[in-house]
């Protein structure tokens, strides 16, 4: 063998393992495709449990009699890819019997929403009732929590209701928030949450007259648990004032969003 031929050989050895190696990059670099975090939470009185679709609706939804949905005053969390989607949210047993691209259907939320991966959403499905659905969708800026504090936010859901204020239970009537309209939300406010504070009572009152709508206890503020359901200490969350002003079929209550950062 002389010194070419030998040249050309280890030349080419070196170029196939190269081209190996490329491939094996290229297979590694393949993965998961990066996601937002979306909180979807149902404040619509009088709907049905809402099935909660991503992307397009096939004719088979209406088969779907087992599937899990999102009651009322309840939360769920989805997962989408980074960039532009739709999302739909359809009462289950009720509009989802006769759906399908073509023939649409009566949805609670038919909507394109834009998002960036690692990103914290919440999508706030309301209205005053299912014959006219209404949303909030807002970018969650959250931030880690330290001190011992936690993170607390308020946002009025409740259509027709006049502005709301917000106070801490003994405390001065809107001593929290003076003034949330409808659709209205605070960012992440902070509240101590050291061993002496085991629980909050939030009052949501009508802004002008005082009057107390309804009130919202945040308990295991700080514990020695490490479950999101006893303890809200470093963590940040949203309580939100859904259901109907008085006269209304649902009453005006509060419940609890986590958010997880």
């Amino acid at each position: 063998m002389n010194k070419y031929t030998f040249s050309l050989e280890l030349f080419l050895v070196i170029l196939s393992a190269c081209s190996f190696w490329t491939s094996c990059s290229k297979e590694n670099s393949i993965g998961p495709s990066p996601v937002a975090s979306l909180n979807v939470v149902n404040a619509l009185p009088t709907s049905a449990s809402l099935i909660l679709v991503q992307g397009a609706i096939a004719p088979q939804i209406g088969k779907f009699y087992g599937v899990g949905a999102l009651s009322y005053a309840s939360v769920a969390v989805l997962t989408p890819k980074g960039g532009t989607g739709t999302i739909y949210a359809i009462q289950k047993n009720v509009d989802t019997l006769s759906v399908d691209d073509q023939n649409g259907g009566t949805f609670m939320f038919d909507n394109s929403l834009s998002f960036v991966a690692g990103n914290l959403y919440s999508l706030f499905i309301t209205g005053a009732d299912t014959s006219n659905p209404d949303f909030l969708f807002v970018l969650d800026n959250v931030a880690p929590r330290t001190d011992s504090t936690a993170g607390i936010r308020f946002v009025n859901l409740s259509t027709g209701s006049n502005p709301v204020s917000v106070d801490i239970k003994g405390q001065a009537n809107g001593g929290v928030v003076s003034l949330l309209a409808y659709k209205g939300i605070t960012s992440f406010m902070s509240f101590p949450a050291n061993s002496a504070i085991r629980s909050y009572v939030f009052e949501f009152r009508d802004a002008a007259s005082g009057n107390l709508l309804t009130s919202y206890k945040l308990s295991g503020v700080n514990t020695n648990s490490t479950t999101v359901a006893n303890t809200v200490l470093f963590r940040n969350l949203t309580i939100a004032l859904i259901g109907q002003p008085a006269g209304g079929k649902v009453a005006q209550t509060c419940i609890r969003v986590n958010s997880f950062r």
